[in-house]
């Protein structure tokens, strides 16, 4: 899964059917695979700045 999410960066969002491959590969359940993404995405540093700068644009208008 942190290999996909690397590789989609730009899209960090896995469709159904992806997901439902990851739970089969991992054997843990839909549900802890949509928790790891959004656990995931806000814990990452280049997301997290990414969004930093995007609330000071608005900030500035």
């Amino acid at each position: 899964m942190k290999r996909w999410f690397d590789l989609n960066m730009s899209n960090p969002y896995p469709s159904e059917e992806q997901k439902q491959v990851f739970s089969n590969a991992t054997s843990i359940s839909m549900t802890q695979v949509s928790n790891w993404f959004i656990n995931h995405r806000r814990r990452c540093p280049e997301l997290r700045d990414k969004r930093d700068r995007s609330r000071l644009g608005d900030l500035s208008d």
